[in-house]
């Protein structure tokens, strides 16, 4: 194998896959990084689609609007718990449904506890659909509302 570098192949002509020195004039392939010449051809990035700048921008505005509230949470989010509800819900009070799920939160400080989840676990102690379910759920709404800023 020698370690002599490859002859860069030139051509007069325009064609597909080519790209002109600026330099000499003669077309070299497209990929070339130097022309025979010597000319060092600049290597320019990808430019992004649109819909990759407008993804940035929505990503960036929502951070910011996060961070004006003081609430950027990056702890992962838990949706759907596994297992039976580790806290007993006694009743159907605001006040009760309040602190159950703040007592909860206080075990699950390694993860942010979505509505979901509360709801989940709220169905081991009311019958999906009964009215207690129903006042349970409006007050964890209610209450996940208030601690987003949205309510």
């Amino acid at each position: 194998m020698s370690d002599l570098p490859k002859p860069i192949k030139t051509w007069t002509t325009p064609g597909r896959g080519r790209k002109g020195c600026p330099d000499c004039g003669t077309y070299v392939a497209a990929r070339t990084k130097k022309c025979p010449c010597g000319h060092v051809f600049s290597v320019s990035t990808r430019s992004r689609t649109v819909k990759e700048r407008s993804k940035d921008r929505e990503g960036e505005v929502k951070e910011r609007i996060q961070e004006e509230r003081g609430s950027v949470d990056k702890r992962p989010h838990l949706v759907t718990p596994s297992g039976k509800c580790p806290l007993p819900l006694t009743g159907t009070g605001l006040a009760t449904v309040e602190m159950w799920m703040m007592d909860l939160a206080k075990l699950h400080t390694d993860q942010r506890l979505m509505p979901s989840c509360f709801r989940y676990w709220a169905r081991s102690f009311f019958a999906v659909g009964s009215e207690d379910y129903k006042k349970v759920c409006e007050h964890i709404e209610g209450y996940a509302r208030f601690a987003t800023g949205r309510g």
